[in-house]
């Protein structure tokens, strides 16, 4: 009991080190909105994999690749308004989710 005790009180204070220093960057390069972004992305991709009858995991996972690879892409061209592009793949990406759905 003591030794889960002592491995899980390593564990948070290794993932509460490693989270903070994430964190940091990612507040630093203004990619705040990259994860939602991603997530509305597989949302849309699950939904279109469902209207096609293709497995809708599979469908999320392909989309949501491509679309952080894209993001990726213009992230590393674009200096200024990587929030307003990653916003932008976010709306739109729930407007196809919600269209997909009904």
């Amino acid at each position: 009991m003591l030794e889960f005790l002592g491995l899980a009180l390593l564990a948070a204070v290794l993932s509460g080190n490693l989270c903070g220093a994430i964190g940091f960057y990612v507040q630093r390069l203004k990619i705040t909105t990259l994860s939602f972004s991603v997530a509305h992305a597989a949302l849309a991709g699950a939904s279109i994999g469902l209207i096609l009858n293709l497995d809708p995991v599979y469908s999320a996972m392909i989309v949501a690749v491509a679309s952080a690879l894209i993001l990726g892409v213009i992230f590393t061209r674009v200096e200024y308004g990587r929030e307003l592009i990653s916003m932008t793949v976010f709306s739109t990406s729930s407007a196809i989710a919600v269209f997909a759905i009904y």
